[in-house]
C-alpha cells in the first residue's frame, strides 16, 4: 500500500526526529488550571456545549444495516434512538414520547416496523411520524404532524454514525479527519505498549479542532534505507486521531478502534470502545487473533484508567493549582485550545466542514 503525501511527510519528520534526538514541540508550555478538571460549573458548561452542540460518534452502520433495525444511546444525557428508514436513510430521534414523555424504546437494539410507547401505546413510524394512539377520540383534532418524534441531526460517514444530541432545524454534513501524547508510553506502559513504539517521537498534524496524532512503531528508523516510493505508512504507524469534541479514531496496522469519552458527572465518565476488523471469514483462528488484540488494548487502557483514577482522587487536595503540559504533549495543548474556544463561543459547529 502506497503512502499519501501527508503520510510521507510524517515519515520524513519521524526520521528527522529520530536522527536529531528530538520530537514535535509546541511553542510554549501550557499551564492548565486544575479547575478545568474538577469545577462542577465547567463540567455543566462542557456537557451543554461539547456534548450537545457537536456531533458524537454513537455507533457503526452495521448496527442499522437494514430498514427497521435500531439501537439506543444514552451516554450524552440525551436519550437517543437511531434507526434506518424504509428508504434507507439513517435517522436519530430523542427517545421520548410526545404524549407524556415516557421512554419509547427500552431495548438497546432490535428490529421493528414501528415504535410504540409502552405507557399509552402512541405509535410512530420509522420516519418519526405519529401514526396512531389508543382511543384517539379523547384528543379531539390533535394534529399528528405536529407530534412526531423530535429528530436529531444525524449522518453516516466512514462507516460510522454521528449524531448531534440537540434538536435543531439545521442539518449537518461534515467530513472529518482527524490519546493525545505518547510521552507517557514508556512510563505507564513500560511492560506492554512501550517496546512497540519509538519513545516520544510522535508527529502531530493540527486539523483544528481535530488532531492527527501519528505514533511511529519501533521499526520506522529502518525506512531510512528504503526508497520513499516503497514506504508503507499503515504498516509502520498507529494513528490516534482526536475528532472534536470527544471521539478518538485509533488506526492500527490492520484494524481500527473507535473510542468515545463522555462525562456523566463530577469524577465519572463513560468510555466506549468499538473494534472494527476487516470483513473476512471469522473462523476460530481469526477470532483468537482479534480477541488477543482486543485484550492488549483492554490491558493498556486499564493501566491508563488506574493512573487516571489516582489523578482524579488528587484533584481536590490542593497539591496542584495548575497542570503543566509540556511542549511535546501537543495533542493535549491543541485539544484544550479547541475546547476553550468552544466554551467561550469562538468555535461553533458549522453546517459543512471539509478537511483535505
Amino acid at each position: 500500500m502506497s503512502s499519501s503525501q501527508t503520510e510521507a511527510d510524517i515519515i520524513r519528520t519521524t526520521l528527522r526526529y529520530h536522527r536529531e534526538d528530538t520530537t514535535h514541540l509546541e511553542p510554549e508550555l501550557l499551564r492548565n488550571p486544575v479547575t478545568h478538571y474538577a469545577d462542577p460549573q465547567r463540567l455543566a458548561r462542557e456537557q451543554e456545549v461539547l456534548f450537545r452542540q457537536f456531533p458524537i460518534i454513537v455507533g457503526h452502520v452495521e448496527q442499522v444495516e437494514l430498514p427497521g433495525q435500531f439501537f439506543t444511546h444514552d451516554e450524552t444525557g440525551t436519550p437517543i434512538l437511531v434507526t434506518r428508514t424504509r428508504e434507507g436513510q439513517v435517522k436519530a430521534y430523542v427517545n421520548v414520547c410526545r404524549h407524556r414523555g415516557a421512554r419509547i424504546v427500552t431495548d438497546t437494539s432490535g428490529t421493528t416496523s414501528t415504535f410504540s410507547c409502552p405507557y399509552h401505546s402512541w405509535t410512530y413510524d420509522l420516519d418519526g411520524q405519529l401514526r396512531g394512539m389508543r382511543q384517539p377520540f379523547g384528543f379531539g383534532d390533535l394534529d399528528k404532524d405536529q407530534h412526531g418524534l423530535v429528530e436529531l441531526p444525524a449522518f453516516e460517514r466512514f462507516g460510522l454514525i454521528w449524531v448531534r444530541p440537540s434538536a435543531t432545524a439545521a442539518s449537518i454534513s461534515i467530513a472529518l479527519e482527524g490519546f493525545q501524547e505518547s510521552y507517557h508510553f514508556c512510563s505507564a506502559h513500560k511492560h506492554t505498549a512501550c517496546s512497540a513504539y519509538l519513545d516520544n517521537c510522535s508527529v502531530f498534524v493540527d486539523l483544528y479542532p481535530h488532531v492527527r496524532h501519528a505514533v511511529p512503531l519501533a521499526q520506522v528508523p529502518e525506512l531510512v534505507d528504503q526508497p520513499e516510493q516503497d514506504w508503507d505508512y499503515r504498516e509502520n504507524y498507529m494513528d490516534q486521531n482526536y475528532v472534536f469534541p470527544c471521539n478518538f479514531v485509533q488506526v492500527m496496522t490492520d484494524h481500527v478502534y473507535i473510542h468515545t469519552v463522555i462525562p456523566t458527572g463530577p469524577g465519572t465518565c463513560v468510555f466506549k470502545c468499538m473494534m472494527l476488523v476487516p470483513s473476512v471469514q471469522m473462523d476460530e483462528k481469526a477470532q483468537r487473533y482479534w480477541q488477543a488484540n482486543y485484550d492488549v488494548v483492554r490491558t493498556v487502557f486499564s493501566e491508563d484508567f488506574q493512573i487516571g483514577e489516582g489523578i482524579q482522587q488528587g484533584l481536590g487536595t490542593g497539591a496542584n493549582e495548575v497542570f503543566t503540559i509540556g511542549k511535546y504533549e501537543s495533542g493535549i495543548q491543541l485539544a484544550e485550545r479547541a475546547i476553550d474556544d468552544a466554551l467561550t463561543g469562538r468555535l461553533a459547529c458549522p453546517e459543512v466542514v471539509n478537511v483535505v
